[in-house]
């Protein structure tokens, strides 16, 4: 079986698949799954889903949530996962292998920090996985604990998106280089390595004017201090485009042409026998 909070909220089953709905109910069973088989206080599940206003019936309302959580793990056909209510906790176990967007999402991302990605077999498993990530996690919420979880779940998202733009880069996917630097900047329109990515892209098809407005969409953006080595690259497209060269051309440096003077002449004066 598998658990959803990140392409909509639903529980997939031996039955089918059963939608959860949105509001507290999705809350709680975010809550248990996302701490499956440790227990998690009645306090925290109430202040969560109430506030520090909790209903006066509070036990009887989350009672009552538990039995519609249960409902729903019956209506999937799943099997083999109970849900504890103690009496200061509630704990929710469930048989490996247990499955569920959210922690596969942080347990990727952790992964790729570890090891960066250096196969096809990674880089296909980990687009696989962002794949998946469809929608915030509980957008309708703004409880501290939803608004945290959201966050470190959004910084995941965005470690294996630029993790696979290193890798796709290195492997001269361009198709894939600009479809993954579009969702950074979904996920993130302040990064300046999504804006780079696109203005090198437009660069090497020699689109200069497309790399000047994604320029200037990022000026608007991006912190002015920020976008020094983007200003840079747009320079070096400018020199490429009105040099009608194919890739971008850099000034040589003084020393580099001192050089190779200093090479010309030593062959001139071996040629004439002079050396």
């Amino acid at each position: 079986m598998r658990w959803i909070f990140l392409n909509g909220h639903s529980l997939v089953g031996a039955s089918g698949t059963v939608k959860i709905p949105s509001g507290g109910l999705c809350t709680l069973a975010a809550m248990l799954v996302l701490n499956h088989g440790r227990p998690v206080g009645r306090d925290r599940i109430e202040e969560t889903l109430w506030g520090e206003a909790s209903p006066e019936k509070a036990r009887d309302r989350l009672n009552t949530m538990l039995w519609r959580l249960r409902k729903l793990l019956q209506a999937a056909g799943v099997q083999g996962h109970t849900i504890t209510n103690g009496r200061d906790a509630l704990t929710y176990a469930a048989p490996e292998p247990f499955d569920c967007d959210v922690i596969a999402l942080g347990d990727m991302a952790r992964s790729v920090l570890r090891n960066n990605l250096t196969t096809t077999d990674e880089a296909d498993a980990a687009l696989a996985c962002i794949d998946d990530c469809n929608t915030e996690f509980l957008p309708f919420a703004q409880d501290h604990w939803s608004l945290v979880t959201r966050e470190s779940l959004r910084s995941a998202h965005l470690t294996i998106i630029e993790a696979l733009l290193r890798y796709m880069r290195k492997q001269e996917r361009w198709a894939r280089v600009s479809e993954l630097a579009e969702r950074l900047l979904q996920l993130e329109p302040t990064l300046e390595t999504g804006h780079l990515e696109l203005i090198e892209l437009h660069g090497q098809r020699h689109q200069f004017s497309a790399a000047k407005r994604q320029y200037d969409v990022m000026q608007k953006l991006v912190d002015p201090g920020t976008t020094l080595e983007t200003a840079s690259a747009l320079d070096a497209l400018k020199i490429a485009r009105k040099t009608r060269k194919s890739t971008v051309v850099m000034r040589p440096s003084i020393k580099a042409v001192e050089s190779a003077i200093d090479h010309i002449e030593t062959a001139r004066d071996t040629l004439l026998g002079k050396a």
